[in-house]
């Protein structure tokens, strides 16, 4: 599993860590100056880095999947951010969350960009994704056969968020709808918090009355 420092992937190995006997073994890979001194959050699986820079060892050279397709013994990579560079012989699937970095490639011309999204996706052994919407997406700009894309809802860790007791009064808390919102780089920051209070900012303006 090639491994990132936020909370998505961190869950998926906690979860995979407390399973007993998993069918396959797992080794966690990271790579780039950041894995040196990289924390393996105690996670119980083997693990590799690879601490060159990502630029020298993908971009300018492509040692880093060289390497690790020679050195690092598994049969399967899963990579988990949308797009990386891969060895001819590497067997991988891949995670995509969406093809918005695709649509800005092609808006934009970046036809190397567009091209590496391609090509991902085309050997990919299988792609995952978070939504159905996502995976029509994949499946008509990417020209992907639907079976090769498997939707994989996000899930959520439940010591965070978890079901009040339904006595615990509401007072002092804010009680609106929640919205979920993907801004433009320029949208107006007062836009974006008045949409996402809209509710709770309404309510205000009924009991002021």
């Amino acid at each position: 599993i090639g491994y990132r420092k936020d909370s998505i992937f961190y869950e998926t190995l906690r979860s995979l860590a407390k399973i007993s006997n998993l069918p396959f073994d797992i080794e966690i890979y990271a790579s780039g100056l950041s894995s040196v001194g990289f924390d393996f959050h105690n996670l119980p699986f083997k693990h590799f880095s690879f601490p060159i820079p990502e630029k020298i060892g993908c971009e300018l050279t492509r040692i880093e999947p060289f390497i690790r397709s020679k050195f690092v013994n598994y049969d399967l990579l899963h990579i988990p951010h949308n797009l990386d560079e891969v060895h001819s012989k590497e067997s991988y699937i891949v995670t995509l969350h969406d093809v918005i970095a695709y649509d800005r490639a092609i808006a934009n011309n970046d036809i190397k960009t567009a091209k590496k999204w391609q090509k991902m996706a085309s050997r990919a052994k299988a792609i995952m994704t978070c939504s159905q919407y996502s995976k029509s997406e994949i499946v008509s700009k990417l020209n992907i056969c639907p079976e090769v894309v498997s939707v994989v809802y996000w899930g959520a860790s439940t010591d965070k968020f978890y079901i009040e007791d339904k006595n615990i009064t509401k007072d002092n808390k804010l009680d609106f709808n929640t919205y979920c919102i993907f801004t433009e780089e320029k949208q107006n920051i007062g836009e974006t918090i008045g949409l996402v209070f809209k509710d709770y900012l309404e309510s205000i303006k009924v009991k002021s009355k």
